[in-house]
Formats: C-alpha cells, sequence, structure tokens
C-alpha cells in the first residue's frame, strides 16, 4: 500500500448525517470501536467512522463493517469486516473502466493497470452509520451496484448514477489486526471451557500415565522376588544328618 500521500477522498456529498447507534438491530460485535487509534504501516490512524453495508446477491442479504479510519495528515483506509474476515482496503484512484451489464462474475476487469477477474456483483445499502466521517456512499438507507475482483490483491467498484469509487485491498489476518491496535484475543465462554476441558484431560492422561507406571513396578517387583524366591530354594543342600547322642545297641 502505498502511503507517500494522502489518498483521496470520495467526491463530496456521498456523506450523510450519521444518525444515532441501532444498537438492537447493528450492534458492533467486532472488537474495533469508533475513536480507537492504530497504526498501521508506520502511520498512525483514527477509527473516525464505523459503516454497516447490506450486501443483497441471488436472493440473500448478509451485513458488511467498514471503518474508516484517517491520519493525522488526512490519508484514509479502511477495514473490512465480512463474516469475521478482515480487509484493508484505500482508494483507487485513475481508474477509467466504467462497469457496465458486462460486468459480471467470471469477467475482467481493468483497475488501472491492473486486469482483476469479477468474483461477485450484487447490490449494497448502506443501513447504518455511527460516527464522525462523512466518507459513505452510498448515504444511509441509499443503495448502489457493487462488485468484487480478484488479482492477487482484492477490488471492488461502487457505482450509483455518475458516481464511481474504486477501492483495492488485501486480507488482513486477525493477529495482524490485533497488532495495530494493541489488542489481545478477548476470551469467550467457550475458550474458557476449552481450556478447562483441554486442563483435565491432561490431568487424566497424567494420572493415568502414573497408574500405568505404577502397575508396571509392581509387576516387575513381584516377578524379581519370585525369582529369587526360586533360586534361593535351587541352592538349599540335603538336609542336616541327625547324628544319635547315645542309647542302647
Amino acid at each position: 500500500m502505498d502511503t507517500s500521500s494522502p489518498l483521496s477522498p470520495p467526491p463530496s456529498g456521498w456523506g450523510a448525517a450519521a444518525p444515532a447507534p441501532d444498537a438492537a438491530q447493528f450492534g458492533n460485535t467486532t472488537p474495533l470501536q469508533v475513536g480507537q487509534r492504530a497504526r498501521i504501516d508506520g502511520r498512525d490512524y483514527t477509527v473516525l467512522t464505523r459503516v454497516v453495508l447490506g450486501i443483497a446477491e441471488q436472493g440473500a442479504t448478509r451485513y458488511r463493517n467498514v471503518f474508516q479510519l484517517v491520519s493525522a495528515d488526512a490519508a484514509c483506509v479502511y477495514l473490512v469486516e465480512d463474516a469475521g474476515r478482515w480487509q484493508l482496503q484505500w482508494v483507487l484512484d485513475g481508474v477509467a473502466w466504467r462497469p457496465g451489464a458486462d460486468a459480471v462474475p467470471g469477467a475482467v476487469a481493468p483497475f488501472g493497470r491492473v486486469a482483476a477477474r469479477i468474483t461477485t456483483r450484487a447490490v449494497i445499502t448502506t443501513c447504518h452509520i455511527e460516527g464522525t466521517g462523512d466518507a459513505c456512499f452510498p448515504a444511509l438507507h441509499a443503495s448502489a451496484e457493487y462488485l468484487d475482483a480478484q488479482a492477487g490483491d482484492r477490488y471492488s467498484a461502487v457505482w450509483a448514477g455518475d458516481r464511481y469509487a474504486f477501492y483495492q485491498g488485501r486480507p488482513v489476518a486477525l493477529p495482524e489486526l490485533q497488532g495495530w491496535f494493541g489488542l489481545t484475543a478477548p476470551t469467550t465462554p467457550l475458550d474458557t471451557l476449552t481450556t478447562v476441558a483441554s486442563t483435565v484431560g491432561w490431568v487424566i492422561r497424567v494420572v493415568k500415565g502414573i497408574f500405568m507406571g505404577a502397575c508396571v513396578l509392581l509387576i516387575l517387583f513381584l516377578f524379581a522376588l519370585s525369582t529369587c524366591q526360586r533360586n534361593t530354594g535351587s541352592h538349599q543342600g540335603p538336609p542336616p544328618v541327625v547324628l544319635p547322642t547315645g542309647g542302647s545297641h
């Protein structure tokens, strides 16, 4: 990712006033929060906005969290969470291509100098916004066309009418994400239960090992004792001769 200069923000007018968070329907289940700070590729960022996108594809809708991070010098990146998988994305400038009806899964799309194969085409809707950022496209409760593509890195496009936005990104492993934010892996009841079960299993294995070892030692002791007794018996001489001490002949 080139961070030598600030990334271009989306065109003005794409934002919308952020309503109060709807915790009941779009509660944040990720470890990231608006206001958190992160250090990514040597640059400090602050999470300004969290957006929940609904992605409608083939009759089903899934939801995606998008976190907008901005640095002190106005560089902007996005962290995208989809079903527990994370991506780091940034705005891709200079894309002249405009998606049409032929931009379908399997087709090749020119993202600048990169030819990426389209994997997904869907309709996205902005369902929820929280925070102070204004880089939300589409606006709250508005929809837009959307596609994903791959060519080593991940690419995506969002468009509605004559408005277009193109992004490039890469997958992010959870340990890397935690390192950026200084987070530690949360402990869940399932984690605790797994730990307890593992400890109990270890104790059982140790006790079983001690018991088996004791049994082997007992068998060896009894075998040695039996052998010793047999050897002692085989080396005994004839019974002593009792000499007469006197009497009549």
